[in-house]
């Protein structure tokens, strides 16, 4: 990195209000298991 590059005065997260949503629980995209593949090894 350069010496006069970009310098970060400070950094701070603040956690306000919880977001809810009308969706309900949330279900991963199907996973299939690993499988080998010819010729992609």
């Amino acid at each position: 990195m350069e010496a006069g590059g970009a310098k970060i005065e400070g950094l701070k997260w603040e956690v306000g209000m919880v977001s809810a949503s009308g969706f309900g629980e949330v279900e991963p995209a199907p996973q299939p298991k690993w499988a080998e593949r010819k010729g992609a090894y």
